[in-house]
């Protein structure tokens, strides 16, 4: 938690979403729906675990 903080704490919220959505679970959640568009997906947490708990691990090697 503290390494998060420490890395993006002074981030402005746009950019933080911005980057969310480069993200793996979010493209894939949301495929098939245009920029822009809403969409009520939710991402699951399995996906969500496996995106972020093999960045954790990618850390560590």
């Amino acid at each position: 938690m503290n390494a998060v903080l420490e890395g993006y704490a002074d981030k402005e919220p746009q950019w933080l979403s911005e980057l969310t959505h480069l993200e793996r679970p979010w493209r894939e959640t949301r495929c098939g729906v245009k920029p822009g568009e809403p969409c009520n997906s939710v991402i699951p947490k399995d996906l969500m675990q496996e995106y972020y708990g093999g960045l954790e691990d990618a850390e560590e090697g």
